[in-house]
């Protein structure tokens, strides 16, 4: 839509949501979540990433045992992340909810 419809109410709407930095955050927390394994959150016990242990380090090659994998978030990060996701989430679907009982008015339908 951004493409094709630029100045488009809608699109306008929507493009709030893709240029959010909230929103954007919490999709790529959905994505490694879906796609790979739940991000690691600092003091939630220890946890593994599902990448290679292996290393090489000034010639030298090992493989860490015992160790764990750092994690990808603090608590309140992820707290943030999901607040300020809900808050434009919901002034998004606030106006496009004012734009489809503009458009049943328009058409004379009553609004529930």
């Amino acid at each position: 839509m951004a493409d094709e419809y630029p100045t488009h109410q809608i699109t306008k709407i929507i493009i709030r949501l893709r240029d959010n930095n909230f929103w954007n955050e919490a999709i790529k927390y959905r994505n490694t979540w879906v796609h790979q394994k739940p991000p690691i959150i600092e003091g939630l016990g220890i946890e593994y990433s599902r990448k290679s242990k292996m290393f090489i380090d000034n010639k030298a090659r090992g493989f860490g045992i015992g160790t764990w994998s750092n994690p990808d978030y603090k608590i309140d990060e992820v707290i943030k992340i999901a607040r300020g996701a809900t808050i434009v989430c919901i002034e998004v679907l606030t106006d496009l909810l004012d734009i489809l009982n503009e458009k049943k008015n328009e058409l004379g339908t009553p609004t529930l």
